[in-house]
């Protein structure tokens, strides 16, 4: 008699087992493919951004309006009245080495208020990215410039 209920139970511990490992490897299994489905939905929204966002810029005497654009459904408006602006300034973006050379890519923002002396960092809200991404330093440096100007300012040029 002991014989059998040793075989019953032992039997009975494989077959909890094997439900137990089944359960344990659904569940795996659902936690798994949530996750790469809400990979696949991160990097759906970042490939419709980046395909259907497009930022208008207008600088003129009476300020800057910047534009943002999704698929003109969503847009966004600022207006940053002349007396608001300190001055317009280019910065490095990122800075890239590959085998065929280093990528340098520029930013066109725009500094509101007072700025800090030279070698203090500024307030991140008071500087707006108005462009990004610029491929050449002398093209961003030529639409700071347009701009500044538009606005009826004189170029600025960052102290060194």
């Amino acid at each position: 008699m002991a014989g059998r209920d040793a075989q019953g139970l032992m039997a009975h511990r494989d077959e909890l087992f094997r439900t137990g490992a089944d359960a344990f490897f659904l569940i795996a299994t659902c936690i798994g493919a949530l996750v790469l489905a809400l990979f696949g939905l991160l990097f759906t929204c970042f490939a419709f951004s980046a395909w259907f966002k497009s930022t208008r810029v207008t600088v003129d005497s009476k300020g800057v309006y910047a534009h943002d654009h999704w698929l003109s459904v969503f847009h966004r408006s600022r207006h940053f009245a002349p007396g608001d602006i300190d001055h317009f300034e280019i910065e490095i973006h990122t800075s890239t080495t590959t085998p065929s050379g280093t990528h340098e890519f520029w930013d066109v923002q725009i500094y509101l208020g007072a700025q800090p002396p030279p070698g203090q960092t500024p307030d991140p809200s008071t500087v707006i990215i108005l462009a990004k991404n610029i491929a050449g330093k002398e093209e961003a440096q030529w639409l700071a410039d347009q701009m500044a100007c538009a606005l009826g300012r004189q170029p600025y040029r960052a102290p060194v």
